[in-house]
């Protein structure tokens, strides 16, 4: 892949469907000059249960009931740039995280790209594919 590419690319995982304007993206992976934009997606996770925060000694800090959580999730999409695959290892298996993970620590620019969160689609579970297959019939 090193001789092949030349320009800014894109990666995906084959299980997401994703409507966002590509042209955009890839213009403000542009702007700001990163090496690796990741798309992200905000996600609410809502705990069942009540969460306690225990120090050492079993003593409790902090007790939360059904806490409600946010996180900035991958999406699976990524706009790169070619200097990146030098830093792939040859012939083992390297996440996406572990990429990014060593570019940052090398204080090399990774950004995020944050869509709405109805704009993003994974079919990882068997409920999410039915409603992608529902979303493409109605395009």
């Amino acid at each position: 892949m090193k001789e092949q590419l030349k320009h800014t690319f894109f990666v995906s995982n084959c299980d997401v469907l994703l409507d966002i304007d590509y042209f955009e993206l890839l213009r403000f992976h542009q702007i700001n000059q990163n090496e690796i934009t990741v798309v992200t997606s905000l996600k609410h996770v809502q705990i069942p249960y009540g969460v306690i925060e225990l120090e050492e000694g079993g003593k409790i800090l902090k007790l939360s009931e059904k806490p409600s959580l946010n996180y900035n999730m991958s999406t699976g999409i990524y706009v790169m740039e070619p200097s990146v695959i030098n830093s792939i290892p040859q012939n083992q298996m390297f996440h996406m995280t572990d990429l990014m993970n060593k570019l940052l620590a090398e204080k090399r620019k990774v950004g995020a790209y944050p869509v709405m969160s109805k704009s993003w689609q994974d079919m990882g579970e068997l409920s999410a594919m039915r409603r992608m297959i529902d979303t493409i019939q109605d395009m």
